[in-house]
């Protein structure tokens, strides 16, 4: 994976930055694209990786199809060149990816776009893709990477994204990734991946079924996946014996005394520093409780459920409240660089609005339908990183703990949005 290049830039001179985001290219450079489909095919040979057959209908390669994809790590990235050889198509990808990489990037048909914001400008760039070039779209609609081994929750206008495209919609589901690199700790395991291209939607069907009706099919299909329980069913093991190392990016809440960015993970071991409680991650991921063989968590995916009930209590009653969280500056405006500022900020964040101090000037955020807010347990070049723009820039709050504050925050934009959204 490229890093991403920083410099670090005077106020004055990063105000003199021009704005200039939202790329796309018709041109896609065939040759660049086949070999890079000749690389990533010989890199997942040696990763022992398996194309699970399905058959699909021959003329599906040649018409426009939406193309959703479950996002694990940068695994995908090899995995979906592989898989959609035979399709034309575009990919939807993440701003700040551009970033130092645009050219590279545009060559291979990725075009931009800011989490689950679908502007006007992505939506008609995404019509023309599929009525005037005839093209298929592969998206990952999780919008963010797996930091739990859990899936994600899906943009609330998807489904009038799908709607408004009117084209078949497939599924390619990758199996095994996240055991064999998690990312929390990008610590390689020697574990089989595998992947399978499915119809989810016929273009029938589409017609057919209301947007509420798309939207909970494909909200279900993402929202429950579990790569831990991919992880059992597929007999793979954490053989590298340091799964828990930085689990503490997104395990922050101890089940037994319920303090909060207390917990450390090493190695195998998952132990709260205020009361002592240990678990130990076995090879096939469930959890084994040193100290109370009764205890209730018996693998992450249990712990991670515990966490989102004790969020929503908090949420519910308004004492959902993080202070100063202190954090390192990053930014831009174009793909040209992203720029160190010279200064910090200090976060606050409540459950309707996340207050931003940083150069003697304070920025309140409302987060009730912040679906554009992102916050990563790990960037995989930073460590937590929060995501989010104000204006025209495009902000990354690098944060000073290495701990689950980051994760909370995401969670907890997501949890609450969730309910505002259901009533």
């Amino acid at each position: 994976m490229f890093k991403l290049k920083t410099k670090e830039i005077s106020i004055d001179d990063f105000n003199k930055e021009k704005v200039d985001i939202n790329v796309f290219n018709t041109k896609i450079n065939k040759p660049l694209k086949k070999l890079l489909v000749l690389v990533s095919s010989i890199y997942l040979k040696f990763n022992k990786f398996k194309v699970i057959k399905n058959k699909l209908p021959k003329d599906i390669y040649k018409k426009p199809c939406l193309i959703l994809i479950n996002h694990v790590n940068n695994l995908d990235l090899m995995i979906f060149l592989k898989m959609l050889n035979k399709f034309n198509y575009h990919i939807v990808t993440a701003d700040e990816a551009f970033i130092n990489r645009k050219n590279f990037l545009t060559k291979i048909g990725c075009y931009s776009v800011i989490r689950y914001e679908h502007s006007p400008i992505f939506v008609k760039r995404s019509y023309d893709i599929v009525n005037n070039l005839h093209r298929s779209i592969a998206i990952y609609p999780e919008a963010m990477f797996s930091s739990d081994g859990l899936g994600g929750d899906i943009a609330p206008q998807f489904s009038s994204f799908v709607k408004l495209l009117n084209i078949p919609v497939l599924y390619l589901r990758t199996y095994g990734v996240y055991s064999k690199t998690p990312l929390h700790n990008s610590i390689n395991n020697k574990n089989k991946i595998s992947s399978k291209l499915s119809i989810l939607l016929t273009k029938e069907e589409v017609n057919k079924m209301s947007k509420e009706e798309i939207q909970d099919k494909l909200s279900n299909e993402f929202i429950n996946l579990n790569y831990y329980q991919d992880h059992i069913d597929l007999g793979l093991e954490f053989n590298n014996n340091r799964h828990a190392d930085h689990i503490e990016r997104f395990l922050y809440k101890c089940p037994k005394c319920h303090n909060e960015f207390t917990i450390i993970g090493k190695g195998m071991s998952i132990k709260c520093s205020k009361c002592h409680n240990e678990y130990i991650i076995n090879k096939d991921g469930t959890l084994t409780n040193t100290n109370n063989s009764n205890s209730l968590i018996k693998d992450i995916p249990t712990w991670v459920k515990y966490q989102k009930e004790e969020l929503r209590k908090e949420l519910k009653s308004n004492k959902y409240n993080i202070k100063d969280i202190h954090a390192y500056v990053y930014a831009y405006k174009n793909y040209k660089r992203l720029y160190k500022l010279p200064y910090e900020a200090v976060i606050n964040v409540n459950k309707d609005y996340i207050k931003i101090n940083m150069n003697n000037n304070e920025h309140l955020l409302d987060l009730r339908n912040a679906y554009d807010f992102c916050g990563k347990t790990t960037h995989y070049q930073f460590g937590p990183t929060l995501i989010t723009r104000i204006g025209d820039v495009r902000y990354l709050f690098v944060l000073k703990d290495d701990n689950g504050v980051a994760y909370k925050i995401k969670t907890a934009v997501q949890e609450n949005n969730k309910c505002l959204h259901s009533k």
